[in-house]
């Protein structure tokens, strides 16, 4: 698989603890249920993290599965805004 059309697969549980960082499994799963791909989560994640840059296509809204993937993020106490170490 090249890098490009990895980035496009819906992710697993333990794809997801690089990206989002050591959250419980029943968030992992939810983020994983929604069908999510490597760049949809990554969006959605420097979204809640405010590490969005000046770029139009970074400030442009989230929608579909990475505005899904935002909101669980954002409503998990344990999501660090920041970069997971």
């Amino acid at each position: 698989m090249t890098k490009q059309s990895a980035a496009f697969k819906t992710l697993t549980m333990s794809e997801l603890v690089p990206l989002v960082g050591d959250l419980d499994a029943a968030t992992l799963q939810a983020i994983v249920d929604t069908g999510a791909n490597q760049a949809e989560v990554e969006w959605a994640v420097r979204r809640a993290s405010g590490m969005v840059s000046g770029l139009p296509e970074e400030r442009r809204a989230l929608v579909g599965r990475a505005a899904a993937v935002y909101d669980i993020l954002m409503a998990d106490p344990d999501f660090e805004s920041e970069e997971p170490a």
